[in-house]
Order: C-alpha cells, then structure tokens, then sequence
C-alpha cells in the first residue's frame, strides 16, 4: 500500500517585518476576530494525506522562545516553548492557550496580538498543510 506523505520542515530565526506582512492591529479585539478568521478560511486535506511541521525560535524582549506547529488532516496545532499556543481544528474551533475563542471572545492576555501576527506574517504565510505548491512530496511506502 502506498500512501502520500507531505512534509515540510522550517527552522528560522526572528524575522522583521518586511513589505508585503499583514500587520496584526494592536486591539485585542481585532486581533481576535482575525485568529477567528484564519481559522475559519483554514481548509485540510483528507486524514493521512499531507502533513506540515514547522519548528521556529523566535525573540521578543524577555528572550528567544521555540515555536512547533504540525498541520494535517487533523487541524493545525502549535506550542510555544512546549506549551499550549494556538491550534485550529478542521470544523474551524480555534483554541488560543487552551481557551476557545471566538468573534465575541474578550478574556485573553496580551500576547494575542502578537501570537496573530506570527501565525500571519511567519508560521502560515501559506496553507502549506493544503497547499502542494510550497511542499516536497514524496510516496512511501506504509
């Protein structure tokens, strides 16, 4: 039996903003509305088709921090630092530290703003769990 396997491995260090980024607000609540959206225009491939994991470390002012993010046909999930970060699922719930969120969400910390612009500007630039443009693929046997 052969199966399909994507795959995508990432490792980077911080990145500045460059032309072209989207720019998450610095409004809570807009930042929220738009992790909600991201999540809500995520699309999946059928379970065991393709796969993504991307592991970044990134730095902010109290130091550098590891992101790890898999995406599959089971959703998007990623953790900071081994932690619970965000994740998204494929019927489009969106999780940010173990809390769903949702358009009329309001109770979350600070760092939501910048949790939107990583997912937006480094982590998913691309649906890469979706899209085989940005991918290697490769047949293996299962």
């Amino acid at each position: 039996m052969f199966g399909f396997i994507l795959m995508t491995i990432a490792s980077a260090s911080l990145v500045r903003a460059q032309d072209g980024d989207i720019i998450a607000p610095d409004n809570k609540t807009q930042c929220i509305s738009q992790m909600v959206e991201w999540c809500n225009g995520m699309q999946y491939p059928q379970q065991g088709v393709g796969m993504t994991m991307l592991s970044i470390t990134f730095e902010d002012p109290t130091g550098y921090y590891r992101a790890f993010c898999v995406s599959d046909g089971e959703g998007t999930n990623c953790t900071r630092n081994g932690m619970p970060w965000f994740s998204c699922s494929p019927n489009h719930t969106l999780t940010y530290k173990g809390t769903t969120l949702t358009d009329n969400s309001t109770e979350v910390d600070d760092d939501i703003c910048l949790t939107a612009d990583r997912a937006f500007n480094d982590l998913f630039v691309q649906n890469l769990s979706y899209n085989t443009t940005t991918s290697f693929s490769r047949d293996v046997v299962l």
